[in-house]
C-alpha cells in the first residue's frame, strides 16, 4: 500500500511538473489589495450494502494532502469520516517587489473538527484560537507563494504573553508563566506561529500551493485506464481570459490496490487461532488454524479500487486565487470514500 501510494504521489507530481507554461504563471499583487479566503475539508464515506454513511473511519487520499505531499502536522489527514474543517482568514499587500511580497495575514475565524471539540482540550484549543485571531502576521513571501516566513515573531510571542496572563490561559500556566525569554527562545525554537497556522488554517497553505499548479494552455491527456494496478489517465484543460484570467481543470483517473476503511472487526467466531506472523499497519498471515473449518471468517480488506481526483482552480484578472476546488473520490470494493476541499474568496 504505501508503494503504490508513493508511486502514485511521484506520477502526479511528474505530471503536473511536466505539465509547466513556459511562462510561470506568477501573481501580480499590488500593494494595498485586501482579499479575504475561506476553506472548507470533509470527509465521507458511504457502505454500499445498504447505502449508509459510515462516520469516525480513517479516509487517507492516495494523491497525498492538499498540493501532493505529506506531512507529519497536517492534521487534514487526521480528520476521520464524517468531519470537517474550516477557517476564514484575510490577506493584505503591505509591500509588493519583483522578488517578495510583505503580506498582513488575519485569521478571522476556525471551525474545529468534531473530534477536537469533544476532546478534553478543547477548551485551550478555543481559547488558543481566540487568542491567534487577535494578532496580525506580518509575512516575507517569495514570488511564487512557494516560500513565507513570519517577520514579526518576536513582538507575536510578547503579545501571546501578554494576553494569556490577562485571560489566565492554562496552556501557558496561567499567571504563573515564568521567564518571558525563556518562552519565547522555545516558541521560536519550535515555531509555534507557523505549526498553528499550518495546522488549524490548513486553506491558507493551499491558497499558496495552488499557484504550483502550472499546466500548458489548451487540452491536454496522458495515459490509458485499464482495470489493472498502476493503470492511470490524466487530462488536463486550461483556458485564459481577459488579462490574467485563468480556468484550469484536471482530472486523474487510476486503479490501485488499497485498504477499506471499514471499522467491521476482521476476524470473528474464532474457537482458538494460532497466526505466524503479523505485520502491523496491514496484516501477513502464514498460516491460521482453527478448531473448527467454518468457525474463522477473515479478511485483509484490501482491494483493487478506482481512485478519481478532479481539481478546478479559477484564478481572475489580477492574479489572485478565486476558487480551488479538490475532490477525491475512492471506489472500495465495499463502498465509497470522498474527500472534498475547497478555497473561495469571498467579497470584502
Amino acid at each position: 500500500m504505501r508503494r503504490t501510494a508513493t508511486l502514485l504521489l511521484l506520477l502526479l507530481t511528474t505530471l503536473c511538473a511536466s505539465a509547466q507554461n513556459k511562462q510561470a504563471y506568477l501573481p501580480n499583487f499590488k500593494k494595498g489589495q485586501t482579499v479575504i479566503y475561506e476553506h472548507l475539508l470533509k470527509k465521507a464515506y458511504q457502505r454500499n450494502s445498504d447505502n449508509t454513511a459510515v462516520d469516525g473511519l480513517e479516509l487517507y487520499s492516495p494523491f497525498a494532502t492538499s498540493m501532493g505531499r505529506f506531512d507529519l502536522l497536517d492534521i487534514v489527514r487526521m480528520i476521520p469520516t464524517g468531519d470537517k474543517i474550516s477557517s476564514k482568514f484575510s490577506l493584505k499587500v503591505l509591500e509588493a517587489t519583483p522578488y517578495a511580497y510583505i503580506m498582513e495575514l488575519k485569521l478571522i475565524d476556525v471551525g474545529l473538527p468534531k473530534e477536537l471539540r469533544r476532546s478534553s482540550d478543547a477548551k485551550d484549543f478555543l481559547n488558543t484560537i481566540n487568542l491567534v485571531k487577535g494578532l496580525k502576521l506580518r509575512l516575507m513571501m517569495s514570488r511564487k507563494l512557494g516560500e513565507w516566513v513570519v517577520l514579526n515573531t518576536d513582538e507575536l510571542y510578547r503579545q501571546i504573553l501578554t494576553e494569556s496572563r490577562k485571560r489566565e490561559l492554562s496552556i501557558f500556566g496561567g499567571e504563573d508563566m515564568g521567564n518571558d525569554e525563556e518562552w519565547i527562545a522555545e516558541m521560536q525554537g519550535i515555531n509555534a506561529i507557523g505549526i498553528f497556522f499550518y495546522m488549524f488554517v490548513p486553506g491558507f497553505n493551499t491558497f499558496t500551493e495552488v499557484y504550483s499548479l502550472r499546466c500548458e494552455e489548451g487540452h491536454r491527456e496522458e495515459g490509458e485506464l485499464k482495470e489493472e494496478e498502476g493503470s492511470f489517465k490524466f487530462v488536463s484543460d486550461v483556458t485564459k481570459g481577459k488579462g490574467r484570467e485563468m480556468n484550469l481543470k484536471m482530472n486523474m483517473d487510476m486503479y490501485s490496490s488499497l485498504y477499506e476503511p471499514d471499522n467491521d472487526t476482521y476476524v470473528s467466531n474464532i474457537d482458538s487461532i494460532n497466526i505466524d506472523s503479523i505485520e502491523m499497519d496491514y496484516v501477513d498471515v502464514d498460516t491460521i488454524v482453527t478448531d473448527e473449518e467454518d468457525s474463522l471468517l477473515y479478511d485483509d480488506r484490501e482491494g483493487l479500487c478506482k481512485v478519481q481526483n478532479v481539481i478546478d482552480v479559477k484564478m481572475d484578472k489580477e492574479t489572485w486565487l478565486e476558487k480551488y476546488e479538490n475532490t477525491v473520490v475512492i471506489n472500495y470494493p465495499n463502498g465509497v470514500g470522498t474527500i472534498y476541499q475547497v478555497v473561495r474568496r469571498r467579497k470584502n
